[in-house]
Parts: C-alpha cells; sequence; structure tokens
C-alpha cells in the first residue's frame, strides 16, 4: 500500500480566490478572515442550516455569533445573545466555482484536487488503485444527518458499494468529494446496520444503500451478485443459510424502514411450518381492569384511535417577544438567571426567546415539520401566560416547567412544549377528544414504566456514561416511534424525528425481548390501569375546587349528552337518589356549583362505553369466578388492612399528611396503583410542586422493586 501523507486543514486547501464571504457593517460589506470563510463555505457546499463561527475574531467570543443558512438568498450573521442579525454574503470570483462549490470540491481530478486521496494512493478502504467511474445506473448510498436522507457523491457512492459487494470488506475509509480533506471518516458494515463513524469522535450516523429492496445486509451474511442495471444483493446460497438469516435481515430491517418494519412475531417460525408459533412475552405487569356491580371492563377501541390532523394555528405574536419573555421568567422563576442549557453555551432565558423566534435548531429550520409545530404552540403557550396575573399558579407552573426543559436536551423540550400546548387547547376540543387528551399522560407514563424496567439505571446516566441512544429521552422516541401511533398517543412527529432515534432503536432491539410493534403496544395498554384512569377522569370532572385547573370542559360534557343520551340532565346531581354517590369523594356538589356537570360512576361508565373507551369484558368476569368467590366481609377487612398499611407507608416517606389524604382519597390505596402516577396527574390530584416531584420519586423507586 503506498504511503499516506498528512494532509492539510480545511483553510490550507482553500482556494480564498474562488470565493469570498463577507458580511455587512456599519460602513459597508466586510470580508470573513480565510478561517471563517473556510468555515461558511463548508456548511454551504454541505447544505447546513447553521453554523456556528469558530476562527479568528470569533474564536472564543462570548456571546457566540452564527451564520443562519436556512433561507437560499437570505443569509444573517446572528449575535446569540441579543439576536441582533447581520446579512451575509456570498461573492463567486473569476473562475471560481458556482452553487456549490468551494474549497472541498477543488477543480482537479479526482474528487480532491492535486492533494487528492486518488493521486496521493492509498485509495479507500483496503482496496487501493482508482476508483471506478461512477454511474448513474446501480445502487446509490445515502446518510443521515440531523434534518433527513443525503446522497453521497457518486465517487463515494461508488467506492461504498464497491467496498460492499465486490470486497466484502468490513469497512472502508471515505476519502473522495467532501471527505477528501477529512480522512477520518469510514463506512462500517456492522451487525447491528450500516455507520458512518468519525473516527476522532466515535460519532456514528445512519448509512443505507439503495437497490429497490430497503433491506440492510451485513455483508459476512449476503451473497453479492450484480443483476441487471440494479445492483440488488441476493440472500445466502443455501438454504439453511436463507432461514438462518430471514429473521436477522427483518430485524435490521426494521430498525430503519418504519413502524411496519420493526418485525413479527411470527417471523422467527418462518423456517419451520410445522413449528408452533412463540408465545408472546409479558413485557410490563397488566393494570388494573375496572369492576363495576359485578361486570369487568377494559379499554375499547377508541382510547387506541387515532387522533384528528390538525393545523397549529399561530397566537397573536407578542410586541417586543425577548424582553416580554425575560421579564415573564425573571417574575415566575426564581433563579433563572444562574440556568444555563446547551452544555452552558446559552441561558435558558436565550433558548426560549430563539425557539419563540426559530424553534429548535435540532429539528430543522423554522419551516421543518416539527417546527411548524413547535413554533405556534410556544407562542401560543406565552401569549397565554402574558395574559394572566403573574401571580397565577399555573403561569408559574408552566413557565417553571419550560425553563427546566431547557436544562435537558431538544428532544425534552419539543415534548413539554407540545404537552403544555396540549393541556391549554384540550378544551376547545369535542369531549371524545378531550377524554383522548386525559388519557395520553396516562400511555407515556406507561412507556416511561417499561424505560425504567428495561433500561434502568444505564437510562438515567449523563453523556459521560451513557451514549444518547441509551437515555430516557431517546429511548422515549423510539418507543413512541415503535408504539405511539398503534397506541393513539398525541404528537408523535417530534419522538419520530429525533436525531438519535436509529441509535436509541438499536438500543431497544437489543434490550426487548420482540420486535413486533403491535405487541409492545397492547403490552403497553394492557399495563394502564383502567381503574385508575376511570376514577381519575371521575376526579377531573367533578373537582369542586374553586381554582380547579380540570382537563375536561363541563359545557362539552352537557353538549355531549343533549345528542347521545335520552336524558341529558343525567349528568347532573340528583338529589333523589343520593345513593349514586355514595362512595365518591366529594360525594355532592357544592351550592355555588350545583348547576355544573357532577357525574356518578354509573353515569360515567355508560358515557365511556357509549363513545367506546371501555368494553365489557366477560372473559375476565369467567376468570374471576373460576377463583371462587369470596366472603365480601373478609375482602373489607382485608382492603381496610392493606389501605392502613399502605398509609403508614407513605407518612413515613417525606410527604405531608395532607399530601398523603389527597392521595388516598383519589382512590390510590395501594403500591401497585401508586407506582403508575406520574408527577402531573400528582398534580392534579391538588398536591403542590415540591409534593408533587417527592410522590413521583417514590413512585418510580417502586418500578424496580416486586414489591
Amino acid at each position: 500500500r503506498p504511503p499516506s501523507y498528512p494532509r492539510p486543514p480545511p483553510w490550507r486547501m482553500a482556494a480564498p480566490g474562488n470565493y469570498r464571504w463577507q458580511w455587512l457593517n456599519d460602513s459597508g460589506w466586510t470580508n470573513y478572515d480565510v478561517k471563517t470563510s473556510c468555515q461558511i463555505e463548508q456548511a454551504f457546499n454541505t447544505k447546513s442550516i447553521n453554523v456556528r463561527l469558530k476562527h479568528g475574531y470569533f474564536k472564543n467570543k462570548t456571546p457566540a455569533y452564527h451564520v443562519d443558512m436556512s433561507r437560499p438568498g437570505g443569509y444573517y450573521q446572528i449575535n446569540v445573545k441579543t439576536s441582533f442579525k447581520r446579512p451575509v454574503r456570498r461573492i463567486v470570483l473569476k473562475g471560481g466555482g458556482g452553487k456549490g462549490g468551494g474549497p472541498f470540491s477543488l477543480p482537479s481530478g479526482g474528487g480532491g484536487g492535486k492533494s487528492g486521496a486518488s493521486s496521493r494512493g492509498g485509495g479507500f478502504g483496503r482496496i487501493g488503485g482508482a476508483v471506478p467511474k461512477s454511474s448513474t445506473a446501480g445502487p446509490f448510498w445515502s446518510w443521515r444527518d440531523d434534518f433527513g436522507w443525503k446522497k453521497y457523491d457518486p465517487t463515494t457512492s461508488q467506492a461504498i458499494e464497491t467496498a460492499f459487494s465486490l470486497m466484502n470488506a468490513k469497512n472502508v475509509t471515505l476519502s473522495h468529494g467532501y471527505f477528501a480533506s477529512r480522512p477520518f471518516y469510514k463506512v462500517e458494515f456492522e451487525s447491528d446496520g450500516m455507520w458512518q463513524t468519525n473516527s476522532r469522535t466515535g460519532y456514528r450516523r445512519q448509512v443505507r444503500r439503495h437497490d429497490g429492496s430497503r433491506v440492510q445486509y451485513k455483508p459476512s451474511e449476503a451473497k453479492t451478485q450484480q443483476t441487471g442495471s440494479t445492483g440488488s444483493i441476493s440472500s445466502a446460497p443455501t438454504a439453511t443459510k436463507t432461514t438462518a438469516h430471514t429473521s436477522s435481515f427483518k430485524k435490521i430491517a426494521g430498525m430503519f424502514t418504519g413502524l411496519s418494519s420493526f418485525g413479527s412475531a411470527s417471523s422467527s417460525s418462518s423456517g419451520n411450518g410445522n413449528k408452533a408459533s412463540t408465545p408472546k412475552p409479558q413485557l410490563l405487569t397488566p393494570g388494573k381492569l375496572l369492576v363495576v356491580e359485578g361486570k369487568t371492563y377494559r379499554f375499547g377501541p377508541a382510547a387506541t384511535a387515532p387522533p384528528p390532523t390538525k393545523k397549529t394555528t399561530d397566537a397573536t405574536p407578542l410586541e417586543n417577544a425577548p424582553k416580554q419573555i425575560a421579564q415573564m421568567l425573571r417574575e415566575n422563576v426564581e433563579g433563572v438567571e444562574k440556568l444555563r442549557g446547551q452544555r452552558g453555551e446559552l441561558s435558558v432565558t436565550e433558548m426560549l426567546q430563539n425557539a419563540y423566534q426559530r424553534g429548535l435548531f435540532m429539528h430543522g429550520g423554522p419551516s421543518s415539520p416539527v417546527n411548524s409545530m413547535i413554533i405556534p404552540a410556544i407562542r401560543h403557550v406565552m401569549a397565554w401566560c402574558n395574559k394572566q396575573n403573574k401571580a397565577d399558579p399555573k403561569r408559574k407552573h408552566i413557565l417553571h416547567t419550560l425553563a427546566h426543559a431547557c436544562l435537558d436536551c431538544q428532544q425534552v423540550q419539543a415534548r413539554e412544549i407540545l404537552r403544555l400546548h396540549r393541556e391549554l387547547t384540550n378544551q376547545a376540543q369535542t369531549l371524545p377528544l378531550q377524554i383522548g387528551g386525559f388519557l395520553n399522560p396516562l400511555k407515556e407514563g406507561a412507556i416511561d414504566n417499561l424505560i425504567s424496567l428495561k433500561h434502568a439505571p444505564l437510562c438515567d446516566q449523563d453523556h459521560t456514561k451513557a451514549t444518547p441512544g441509551q437515555q430516557r429521552p431517546h429511548l422515549r422516541s423510539a418507543y413512541v416511534a415503535m408504539a405511539g401511533d398503534i397506541m393513539g398517543m398525541r404528537d408523535t412527529l417530534p419522538s419520530k424525528n429525533d436525531r438519535f432515534l436509529y441509535n436509541a432503536k438499536s438500543e431497544v432491539t437489543k434490550i426487548l425481548p420482540t420486535g413486533d410493534a403491535k405487541h409492545v403496544a397492547e403490552e403497553l395498554m394492557k399495563s394502564i390501569s383502567v381503574k385508575l384512569f376511570f376514577n381519575g377522569l371521575l376526579s377531573d370532572i367533578n373537582n369542586q375546587s374553586k381554582t380547579a385547573d380540570r382537563t375536561i370542559d363541563h359545557k362539552c360534557i352537557f353538549q355531549w349528552a343533549k345528542d347521545n343520551l335520552k336524558d341529558p340532565n343525567v349528568v347532573f346531581y340528583d338529589e333523589d337518589n343520593p345513593d349514586s354517590y355514595k362512595d365518591q369523594l366529594p360525594d355532592k356538589p357544592l351550592k355555588e356549583n350545583e348547576y355544573q356537570p357532577f357525574l356518578s360512576k354509573a353515569t360515567l361508565l355508560e358515557m365511556l362505553v357509549k363513545m367506546k373507551f371501555l368494553l365489557h369484558d366477560p372473559n375476565a368476569e369467567s376468570e374471576s369466578e373460576a377463583k371462587g368467590a369470596s366472603n365480601p366481609a373478609d375482602s373489607k377487612m382485608e382492603e381496610d388492612s392493606k389501605t392502613d398499611e399502605f398509609r403508614s407507608w407513605l407518612e413515613k416517606s417525606k410527604l405531608k399528611k395532607e399530601s398523603v389524604e389527597k392521595i388516598l382519597q383519589d382512590g390510590i390505596t395501594s403500591k401497585d396503583s401508586f407506582r403508575e402516577i406520574s408527577k402531573l396527574e400528582f398534580q392534579k390530584m391538588g398536591l403542590n410542586l415540591g409534593q408533587s416531584v417527592i410522590a413521583s420519586r417514590l413512585a418510580s423507586s417502586l418500578m424496580n422493586t416486586s414489591d
């Protein structure tokens, strides 16, 4: 192999006479220094939408400066702290490259100029020699950046294809086109997929081969042959190998081709028609079903119905939004000036100001699919907060939540912004959609429980101990992308656009005993307590507090009753039949609320069955009868004893007595039901933020115990 020569840094390879980048200061257009100009040119050639300047004048500059390239023909240099913009332009000089030209595509042969890899020898990978001429026919390769799939240049694509198809190589070093000045990138063909790896940082990006089949193969498991112009790859030559590899191919392909290809439980038995199908594994402890008057109920089809597609409309923009946002945060978030996110680069105030104006940069430009949801949502939330009194507890809770979300990754920020927006707009929907919104946090809680059970404690470690794909926010994205649509979850798009989604899916594939997305969704839904959902919904509707923050709108209840029930007045308190409410807390409305809906358990059950959120399950009753009927008096004594034991356990923690009483009044009388409650649900019970945090941590501590 010919000796390799050290390549000069990018700004040495640049041809500054070909182009020039300038910014408009107060006295006119000013040239950037050579290093900075090369940095911007690199971003321009790779179609990046944002580049942080870090050379020359901008080196170690505080605050940081970025060049925003998200709008073609309208580039700006932005001061991150003040958001002040100055125009930026690219000047193409005589003899220079036009659009797409630049320092990394010099006008010399071999894709790398005079000092390119092909003329120096070494070629690519272990192959060596000249690269075959690229052809438009045959397979091509692409890599996934933060904003989608991008094709390699033809020469690089041909180099990867040759290593993969003809040489059966384990990896190939990229040394042409954009990579001519970056010899530390390589493509690796591994058992968990194909990856572009930066050998300096270890960071990996997904790579895929386009040949019409959409299946990702390992070189050791595939027989390569050219079939016409498609260049497709056939399976292993012998029948025994084909059977063994089918499941592996499907599993690997499922990580990269969407929800439907996460695998099927039956795929493992495809090699032998006489073999019985493997029983589906239980992933979580099933939640409690609802039993009313001896009848058992489970979730119905409406509980997993897909939400309707809706377009989020912009709220009225705040006047001088950055100033208003900063003022609201100072008023409601103690110590906000000291809170910094993005690894300490920006204050949370700056981050929320940027999100308000441009969305979350990790999810693309302002017009990207995710930011098309994020920007209207955060503007609606901020507009609502701006209208409230600064002492309003809900405003304080919302701003506190947004500020502390900025201390986490942008996936968490997106999730919290959309959740808060759903809470503020839920009552503007129909009653079935409002109930679906009430159920959504329980679905999210089920996913969190599964992550705690299967991925703890690594999932809660910081970036120094766990890769992004192993951390909870991105694992949550993987499970939502896998099962969220099947479960009817709201706002799943940000999870599907998580930049670490494929890494997290790979981690999930290693841990879970099944790759069947439908089965995972069913297990998650089964783990949600129907009794908890029913009691929580009843408490939300019948809440008598003057400051109650309800999920369900009372006006909507009566409107639905008029359209769907024979007697719509059944949704109001019946003074002639107080026994219908005797087991409820509260058991009757306050005088000032006597003309508001107040439901009995029987009425709510009738409504949920009518909407198909709940279905009668006679099979569960048969199982219960088979166990034999117990003495009602003994059952009551046993239940009271367990409640007292649970109360004693709660009081030994840091929870206050009034918090314990609120939990018990909400029907939470055992550790089994307590462990399923989230922080948000504790707050809805009436616990303050501090007590809710303590209670949620206590509930999380039960997830990995059998007690």
